[in-house]
């Protein structure tokens, strides 16, 4: 039997996210390869996505790093230890396909070669985070053959908005 993924996450913070994600699920479950169930929203109702779901399943978190402080603090929550039905996998880290949907999405919000790009991150408390967050920066900016700047919304510099004087200082739309 194939484990079933249960992608999950905190969606609270913004419609749009909410969007984000559950289009992720989607692309994962089209892929065919294993049965997928999206788990997004509160404690409670990712909780409940997860007992719903009968046969073993993969909690698998659907962000990039351990930075979505939300996110990690809802899937830190759940008791994996000696269930023989239920496994935890770290975060999706710097992979391709995540960078390949952003420069899509780039493309599609009318992003043209040349133009700078911010990669905005939460900016949570470790180094690992950070290094995941720069790395998808780096694989953004080979992609897209042009400079991508971090910028973190909490607790590290440089902010949004220095990452987007950087780019603009440099000429960059």
């Amino acid at each position: 039997m194939v484990p079933t993924m249960v992608l999950v996450a905190d969606d609270k913070q913004d419609a749009q996210r909410g969007e984000s994600l559950r289009e992720l699920a989607d692309a994962v479950a089209a892929r065919g390869e294993a049965p997928v169930v999206p788990a997004f929203g509160s404690a409670a109702a990712v909780q409940a996505a997860v007992d719903r779901v009968d046969g073993p399943k993969v909690l698998t978190p659907a962000y990039v790093a351990g930075g979505d402080v939300a996110s990690a603090e809802l899937f830190s929550g759940f008791q994996v230890t000696g269930r023989g039905d239920v496994y935890a996998t770290d975060p999706l880290g710097a992979v391709p396909s995540i960078v390949a949907d952003l420069a899509g999405r780039l493309a599609d919000g009318g992003w043209a070669p040349g133009d700078g790009v911010v990669l905005a991150a939460d900016g949570g408390t470790g180094q690992p985070e950070r290094q995941t967050v720069a790395d998808v920066a780096r694989m953004l900016s080979r992609r897209l053959g042009s400079p991508v700047q971090v910028g973190y919304l909490n607790s590290w510099a440089p902010t949004v908005a220095d990452a987007v004087d950087r780019l603009r200082r440099g000429g960059r739309r």
